[in-house]
């Protein structure tokens, strides 16, 4: 799992949002949510991830501060 579909994933879960909400709000489609939460889309463009990011309420440091939880140390 990618630290940035789990930051998703948590985030979306703390908030109670929905796939569809994101997409919604983000202008993303609900499609290219599910590909990324599902796994299919590992790695997401800095602008569709900076739009998904403001969609779930939180800022982009926020956010970083949540993914590097999930960040595997090599």
């Amino acid at each position: 799992m990618t630290a940035f579909k789990a930051a998703m994933r948590a985030i979306m879960a703390d908030k109670g949002l929905r796939q569809v909400d994101v997409a919604e709000v983000s202008g993303e489609s609900k499609s290219y949510i599910n590909s990324i939460l599902s796994g299919y889309i590992k790695s997401v463009p800095f602008d569709r991830a900076c739009r998904i990011i403001d969609a779930l309420g939180v800022t982009l440091d926020e956010f970083r501060e949540i993914e590097r939880q999930f960040e595997n140390p090599e």
